[in-house]
């Protein structure tokens, strides 16, 4: 049981790497494409037809192919404060049970993101102007369902280890 926890655990964590790596070049692309559009603003006095709503919809994607990454690396907040008056173990405990609510708390981000995916899909609901462009929302809308999915995966994981770290069967390292 413990190897098949340890492969799905690792393919978890190559898939957030994938996702992380994906938004940092969509950042990027980003970047460039705002970069372009002041050049284009300053010197021709041209923008870009667009912009606006790209960064705006590619923002929340960006953010959400990041998130499980966070997750793991342990960037999401954390108070310390009661970790001089606790053991190691109740710290693990506690670490675990936050990674419960955690879980809880992207399960229902997907669930409250559901019917808006589905209605996207449905409707083919656009964003942005006819004139300028227009940008499907499906798939952002489905990017934010299946991410915090994989947010609240990510969390039940690393419950799991700081619950089998509070056992003291193994070493923290």
């Amino acid at each position: 049981m413990r190897e098949v926890f340890k492969s799905l655990d690792r393919g978890l964590v190559t898939f957030n790497y994938v996702a992380h790596m994906t938004a940092a070049f969509w950042l990027f692309a980003i970047a460039v494409v705002i970069a372009l559009d002041v050049c284009s603003r300053a010197l021709l006095n041209a923008p870009f037809s667009g912009t606006a709503e790209i960064v705006a919809n590619s923002v929340v994607s960006i953010v959400f192919l990041q998130l499980p990454s966070a997750i793991r690396n342990g960037g999401m907040l954390r108070a310390e404060i009661l970790d001089i008056y606790l053991s190691r173990r109740s710290i693990d405990r506690l670490q675990g049970f936050a990674c419960i609510l955690g879980a809880v708390l992207f399960l229902a981000v997907a669930y409250s993101a559901w019917g808006p995916m589905i209605e996207a899909w449905t409707i083919s609901e656009f964003a942005g102007n006819v004139s300028t462009i227009e940008i499907p929302l499906a798939p952002i809308r489905t990017l934010l369902v299946v991410m915090s999915i994989i947010a609240a995966v990510n969390f039940l994981f690393m419950s799991a280890s700081n619950f089998y770290l509070a056992r003291g069967d193994v070493a923290h390292g």
